[in-house]
């Protein structure tokens, strides 16, 4: 996306917008600007609606990005900040709001000032997406062109962007799996291990140059925290005594032994971001598989994800292995022993009814898992164990 001001966004002040307009000309492909408009038959000022705003931001969504100024106005080409009349006492909220609207709903920020009379203005700075496109709730479809923002009815521009869009999700699903079944085959969390669970996350837009968010010091360090609070932490476990980091060309990754608990967490240069959990002994048995296991390695590939720059919609990935004699042919049970596996899962856990490999994939967004999505893979790995479970309510009892 263009950089509109000669200013971090987060250091955006009211000066900064006026001296912009000091020097501008006509809006162009990456801004525009809104404001309220005189009546042609009074001197009362028409509102400035909601639906304009969306289809704005829309607009850039679907093309480079951009910047909407709010309360700008061009008379006798000049620019002037007259603000609007604010639509609630929190106009930033009021643009959340607004802006829930959209799907998908592209990455924003935006910040507002109160101007003469109490009036407002606000800037939104919008993140192209990948995964066009982006739409009102009403399916509409909005694209900034030179300066202006037009609704898309052209059959052919709507089958770009849909095939971009299909493009994006189809680059996230396989992401997604690509980097949980690596981790499935990572030799450190072979050995001596009974069961694997694997979660890894791919999202549809990322900002450009992930390397250099993949390979910065602050993302190593984010990585180390996240470690520690989202699978220890969080959910009340010890720390391990001794993480191992590793780096190459292509990811990062953490891996750290916790006795019954083997961890690996690792980001690539794709934007992928997976966690695997290699589990023996009385773990199989007492320690809870969605809420201490899947939850939070969701919650910790979703930090590393926004990390690399990853926002929207996404892929998760849930990859399920487990040692089993019972499904092994021979040269899979050679295998498991020079590999140094440990036994198979005991029975009457849910490990020992499950086939040696599963994997369940949702479309999400890149933010933590809600308990209704962990709820759905709980359902669906249970009938992959054999065990009935229905979703939704049950019929009622005639």
């Amino acid at each position: 996306m263009y950089a509109l001001f000669d200013v971090d966004f987060e250091h955006l002040s009211l000066d900064h917008v006026r001296a912009f307009l000091t020097e501008a000309g006509e809006e162009g492909v990456n801004w525009e600007a809104k404001a309220e408009e005189p009546a042609k038959d009074s001197a009362q000022e028409r509102r400035l609606h909601a639906g304009q705003v969306r289809a704005a931001v829309c607009g850039f969504a679907n093309q480079v990005g951009g910047v909407l100024l709010i309360g700008a106005r061009r008379e006798n080409e000049v620019w002037d900040l007259p603000g609007i009349r604010p639509p609630s006492d929190e106009p930033e909220l009021w643009l959340d709001q607004v802006l829930e609207g959209l799907r998908p709903r592209p990455r924003y920020r935006r910040r507002a000032w109160t101007v003469e009379d109490g009036r407002a203005v606000a800037v939104v700075e919008v993140e192209p997406l990948t995964q066009t496109p982006c739409m009102t709730r009403d399916g509409q479809v909005w694209e900034r062109v030179s300066s202006e923002t037009v609704r898309v009815t052209d059959p052919t521009r709507l089958h770009e962007l849909f095939a971009r869009g299909a493009e994006a999700r189809a680059r996230a699903e396989a992401g997604a799996g690509r980097a949980a079944r690596a981790l499935l085959e990572h030799p450190d969390a072979l050995v001596g291990r009974s069961a694997w669970v694997a979660v890894s996350l791919f999202a549809a837009s990322y900002e450009p140059d992930i390397g250099s968010r993949l390979f910065h010091e602050g993302l190593h360090k984010a990585l180390r925290a996240g470690f520690g609070k989202r699978l220890f932490d969080e959910i009340g476990l010890t720390r391990c005594q001794h993480v191992t980091s590793t780096i190459r060309q292509s990811y990062v990754e953490l891996g750290g032994d916790a006795g019954d608990i083997f961890y690996l967490a690792r980001t690539s240069w794709d934007g992928s971001a997976a966690v695997l959990a290699g589990l023996a002994g009385a773990t199989l048995q007492n320690f809870p598989l969605m809420d201490g296991l899947v939850w939070p390695a969701w919650r910790l590939a979703t930090d590393l994800v926004q990390a690399l720059g990853g926002y929207g919609d996404a892929r998760v990935h849930m990859g399920f292995r487990v040692r089993s004699l019972s499904h092994s042919t021979r040269g899979e049970l050679r295998r498991a022993e020079e590999l140094g596996m440990g036994p198979a899962p005991p029975e009457g856990t849910i490990y020992a009814k499950l086939p040696e490999e599963t994997h369940i994939q949702r479309l999400t967004e890149v933010r933590d898992p809600t308990s209704d999505e962990i709820a759905s893979v709980q359902r669906e790995l249970q009938r992959a164990a054999g065990l009935w479970t229905f979703e939704g309510q049950p019929d009622p009892v005639v």
